[in-house]
């Protein structure tokens, strides 16, 4: 009986030693799109469906559809941790002069795997420098 007690509390005292690890794969990504004059962007579009267009894990090659972006941001998305390559063109709708003005937009910054952003941490917002196409 004796020894029965001192090994359940010696298992007690080990396993309440042990450090509780969180294993959460996951980050929670936000997009900010950024004009190169600094103008505001009121609605962004990428057409997911296009090849070069992709938000793509590296390791794993899971591909990822782009949010709308309101308001220069767009997500939060649910990805998985891990290097990410980023490449796209859309159309930003910004207000001009004229009224409502769109524009075609291109983002390519992290568009190889030797330019990739990584995405370690359970939160990240990249900045997207967009380059204006028209």
């Amino acid at each position: 009986m004796r020894k029965v007690l001192c090994i359940l509390l010696s298992a007690m005292l080990l396993s309440s030693c042990v450090k509780q690890v969180e294993t959460d794969v996951f980050c929670s990504l936000s997009l900010t799109a950024v004009m190169p004059d600094g103008t505001d962007i009121m609605q962004m579009t990428v057409d997911n469906s296009l090849p070069g267009n992709f938000l793509r894990n590296v390791n794993t090659m899971q591909k990822y559809d782009f949010p709308v972006f309101v308001n220069n941001h767009g997500g939060p998305l649910r990805v998985r941790k891990g290097v990410y390559t980023i490449a796209f063109d859309g159309v930003a709708r910004i207000v001009g002069e004229s009224g409502l003005v769109e524009k075609k937009v291109r983002f390519v910054a992290y568009n190889s795997p030797d330019k990739a952003v990584m995405l370690l941490e359970d939160s990240a917002d990249v900045r997207l420098e967009l380059i204006v196409l028209e």
